[in-house]
């Protein structure tokens, strides 16, 4: 088994250099956007996605998800990671506090669902 390893390094390249992260906060709706918390939700998402979500990659890849009776019943430990998911807050980082979320800068939230996509469909773009 391979495993997962955020690109964490070039996540933050990619936000500080090309998307230019030091003038985003001069806009009102990204104002409490700096380096420091962008480097902390990177740091935490890949750590999420490293621990809970990477370990499911073969298991996905061998038990299929199945529509039964209009009810899908997903392969073994991914009702739990997304659990977990909901649990730490992280399908709320892009909204406002008003709605439950974090208001955080969405580039830093497309940064979480890369990693966590990408790592379960990663097995399958690999030869077995």
């Amino acid at each position: 088994m391979t495993d997962y390893n955020a690109p964490i390094k070039d996540m933050k390249f990619v936000l500080e250099e090309l998307c230019d992260l030091d003038n985003l906060n001069s806009f009102p709706a990204f104002s409490e956007v700096n380096e420091e918390l962008v480097g902390q939700i990177l740091n935490e998402s890949a750590r999420f996605t490293n621990e809970v979500i990477s370990p499911l990659n073969q298991l996905g890849d061998k038990q299929a998800s199945k529509l039964t009776n209009g009810s899908v019943k997903t392969p073994d430990g991914f009702k739990e990671a997304y659990s977990q998911f909901i649990e730490g807050g992280w399908n709320g980082t892009p909204f406002s506090p008003e709605y439950g979320g974090y208001n955080n800068c969405i580039n830093g939230n497309v940064a979480v669902c890369k990693f966590s996509l990408v790592t379960l469909s990663s097995s399958n773009c690999r030869s077995h």
